[in-house]
């Protein structure tokens, strides 16, 4: 995997943005979206995350990834897009 190159300032900010509950989810579908540095674009959605159930569903793959905390999230190389 390649090395990370999101800034610790915006790591830091989704893993507080998360954990707050205090993000911005897309109007029409609900989905709090996210950028990983090789797996593309992925989403929560936003009933699950306010409710820190961090289910992440890559767009690309239609994989989906299960986080037991925000932290996990950021360390996984996920930040908010």
């Amino acid at each position: 995997m390649a090395e990370n190159p999101w800034s610790e300032a915006l790591q830091q900010y989704t893993q507080e943005m998360l954990e707050s509950g205090n993000f911005m989810a897309h109007p029409v579908t609900n989905e709090v979206c996210f950028k990983h540095y090789e797996l593309g674009f992925g989403y929560m959605d936003e009933r699950d995350a306010v409710h820190e159930k961090y289910d992440l569903h890559i767009r690309a793959s239609g994989q989906l990834i299960s986080f037991s905390k925000a932290e996990d999230v950021v360390k996984a190389g996920w930040v908010l897009d």
